[in-house]
């Protein structure tokens, strides 16, 4: 069987996975082969494919740069469950939640994929975009393309859920949850915390496929958000977590100074307190 792949060399696995278009780009460099068919053609790895669509973007940020290694551990399975703890308005959402599953799915069109958010509106917006930009780099399928639920051909594809949409009928190999609280004033809610964590113990986590992959991405309200309660369980120690506040604490991952901004370039510290 071809799902078997236990008892091959990596030689076979690698030869394996190159005709079934499943291998990723990391692990095998086309450009090494030049006698390959020319109708095969390798997905350039995140960073690269992130400046190709949008070269306008500062993809080259320090944090950004940060989360594009996490990510890249999230690819090759090494993580299973990332948390990413930024400020708003730093590109966690454009370069994570918008273009991440979509550069997944040019790879692996099989990959099924759920983006959640606090609302059906928010969760459509970040499908919105993401369809907008795999329609410009794959075929998608003519029977689903809603905004809320577009496919491949090959079946895989994104679907959008606000906190407290079901999502049944279908798994997912990978979640996103991008900001499931809107506000701080939510996020003093107990009733409202309690509403995300049933939609995520509930309806998310049961739609995961074996070997399916999770992130959460959050501003932190609350020590009883999502985050915190998912930190307060047995589940904790499944999480790795990558913590970018506004402003450097002590060991900051980046190497900032104490109080130095997240991305001075686009905030500096003066500009952070407006946020």
């Amino acid at each position: 069987s071809y799902r078997n792949q236990n008892t091959l060399s990596d030689s076979q696995r690698a030869n394996l996975q190159y005709y079934m278009g499943s291998l990723p780009t990391k692990l095998f460099d086309f450009s090494t082969h030049l006698d390959a068919p020319k109708e095969l053609t390798a997905t350039p790895d995140f960073p690269t494919w992130l400046r190709e669509i949008a070269p306008s973007y500062h993809w080259d940020w320090a944090h950004l740069h940060y989360i594009q290694n996490a990510l890249d551990r999230v690819t090759t399975g090494q993580t299973k469950r990332l948390m990413l703890f930024l400020p708003p308005r730093h590109g966690k959402s454009e370069m994570t939640t918008v273009r991440y599953p979509v550069w997944r799915l040019e790879q692996e069109p099989h990959l099924r994929v759920i983006i959640g958010a606090y609302n059906q509106l928010l969760a459509n917006s970040f499908n919105r975009k993401a369809r907008k930009i795999a329609a410009e780099r794959f075929q998608l399928s003519d029977e689903r393309a809603a905004v809320e639920d577009w496919q491949t051909p090959q079946g895989g594809g994104i679907r959008a859920a606000g906190v407290g949409a079901g999502v049944t009928g279908r798994g997912a190999d990978l979640v996103i949850i991008d900001d499931p609280v809107k506000n701080r004033e939510e996020a003093e809610s107990p009733t409202y915390r309690d509403r995300v964590w049933d939609w995520y113990t509930d309806d998310l986590y049961t739609r995961l496929e074996p070997g399916a992959s999770m992130i959460l991405i959050m501003t932190r309200w609350h020590e009883d958000d999502l985050a915190g309660r998912i930190l307060a369980s047995e589940r904790a120690s499944d999480w790795q977590i990558v913590n970018l506040p506004a402003l450097a604490e002590m060991n900051d991952p980046l190497g900032r100074s104490e109080g130095a901004a997240l991305c001075p370039e686009r905030y500096d510290e003066t500009a952070l307190a407006s946020i």
